[in-house]
């Protein structure tokens, strides 16, 4: 994978703030829309979504065979926010690939705080490699 760049997570970081309010209304689930395809994200949800491609955060890889180890982040929230940038990456790919797949996948992953976790550890990378400052002589 591609690792993305400190502009692209700063990008992303945007939408921290929108997914830690919990009472946001991020989609609905409406069966009348689509047999198949019963969920509407909210505009915000969508831009990021969006950016996500955009940006380079969903690459091509095999997130089929992944899946497995991508349940263990999403069980573990202390696990994923030891989680390096490729590895983030992958989560982000296979939960965004698989909505294509499995219509709500996406918003199980809004409920259970797990984009929340995600977005946090890029918070907590970006900090990381801040460049520091220099203190005047």
């Amino acid at each position: 994978m591609e690792p993305v760049n400190r502009q692209a997570i700063e990008a992303i970081l945007r939408f921290l703030p929108y997914f830690r309010v919990t009472a946001n209304e991020f989609y609905v689930c409406d069966p009348s829309l689509s047999l198949f395809d019963p969920y509407a994200y909210s505009p915000e949800v969508m831009e990021f979504h969006d950016l996500l491609y955009d940006l380079g955060f969903v690459q091509s890889c095999n997130w089929t065979a992944w899946q497995s180890q991508a349940k263990r982040y999403v069980l573990n929230p202390d696990v994923v926010a030891r989680a390096r940038v490729a590895t983030l990456q992958k989560l982000l790919t296979t939960h965004v690939r698989k909505e294509r797949f499995c219509s709500g996948h996406l918003a199980a992953m809004i409920d259970a705080g797990h984009i929340l976790n995600i977005l946090e550890r890029f918070e907590a990378i970006y900090r990381q490699s801040s460049p520091r400052r220099r203190r005047a002589p």
